[in-house]
């Protein structure tokens, strides 16, 4: 229930992942276009997340390492 094959995502948005209570597993992957370089990629840091959006701190320490 409530799975969905695909998503559009919009460029320039915070991507995070995880299981539903009680799941064993995912299947997961992502498709770019225009093609993905890696000089574009931007990886933010817990901390700077947590002072740009302060009222997702539970999701952002859920889904960031420390």
């Amino acid at each position: 229930a409530d799975q969905q094959v695909q998503v559009i995502i919009d460029r320039a948005t915070w991507q995070g992942t995880r299981l539903v209570p009680g799941g064993d597993w995912a299947l997961m992957g992502a498709t770019v276009s225009p093609g993905f370089e890696f000089s574009d990629l931007e990886v933010a840091s817990r901390k700077e997340l947590l002072l740009q959006h302060p009222k997702h701190a539970d999701a952002i320490l859920q889904f960031t390492r420390g």
